[in-house]
């Protein structure tokens, strides 16, 4: 079967049919094996870690796991904090297609994706799943928000691999912001992270960026705060503690002076 690569899906006309979302609740040293795969599948780890079966990676709360058709694996569960109302891991099946019909996968092995924008994606889980089993909600509206789901994930793909290319001396100091925002981490540490001086860590990152660091740091967690608390499922403190946020008062403020608009405002 034809492979197109995920970071490039986004340029091709392709539909997307069969999507089926799954909620899972899975409990520590579960196992689950998987001969030919019937389907593609998409799986986003909420509340467990899991490890494939001779295959040197591990996929990790917050990251997403492309299964393509045809797959066979095993994988065991770990870490696992299932709940009624927080499953373990949301799984959507689907099949792609391109413009003649032809069906097509965008891998030929399991790929993991760990990506900068967890809350968001967590949502887009969360709201396809929610809309797919309730009976008065359109399929076609269903099948938009998972098409936007592919697209977002192969654009994200795409600017990480110019990334690579483009700011490579300092490509290990970007990761380490973008999935430690919560850190305290200085820009001296982060040059000397990617063996560069600060002064020019400094000037790629804003080339990268458009922002400085701290600046960069700041628009990445109102954005994920946006997310959150647009999602109903947290209070204003505790959003503002999960991104390391000490004073919600002061939280507060700068969404206010950032955004606009108040954090309650938002929630209502």
């Amino acid at each position: 079967m034809r492979i197109v690569d995920f970071a490039e899906l986004y340029k091709m006309d392709f539909s997307v049919l069969r999507i089926t979302p799954i909620y899972q609740n899975w409990k520590d040293f579960d196992s689950f094996t998987s001969k030919e795969r019937p389907n593609n599948g998409l799986m986003y780890f909420s509340n467990c870690e899991t490890s494939y079966v001779g295959m040197d990676f591990y996929a990790k709360r917050g990251d997403i796991v492309y299964i393509p058709y045809k797959a066979n694996y095993t994988c065991h569960f770990r870490n696992c904090t299932p709940s009624p109302v927080n499953y373990s891991s949301y799984l959507i099946n689907f099949e792609l297609f391109d413009r003649k019909g032809e069906p097509f996968i965008l891998d030929s092995s399991i790929k993991i994706i760990t990506s900068k924008s967890t809350s968001y994606y967590k949502e887009c889980f969360l709201q396809i799943a929610s809309l797919f089993y309730n009976s008065n909600i359109s399929y076609s509206r269903i099948k938009a928000m998972f098409y936007n789901l592919l697209t977002d994930l192969s654009m994200e793909l795409h600017k990480e691999n110019i990334c690579k290319q483009r700011f490579a001396s300092i490509y290990k100091g970007i990761i380490y912001l973008e999935q430690n925002l919560t850190s305290n981490i200085s820009v001296a540490e982060l040059a000397e992270m990617c063996d560069v001086s600060e002064t020019c860590f400094r000037r790629l990152f804003k080339v990268y960026s458009g922002m400085s660091p701290k600046e960069y740091v700041i628009h990445q967690r109102i954005s994920k705060a946006k997310v959150l608390l647009e999602s109903g499922h947290a209070s204003v403190a505790g959003v503002a503690a999960s991104l390391g946020f000490d004073d919600p008062a002061y939280f507060s403020r700068l969404y206010k002076k950032k955004t606009g608009t108040s954090p309650k405002s938002v929630k209502k």
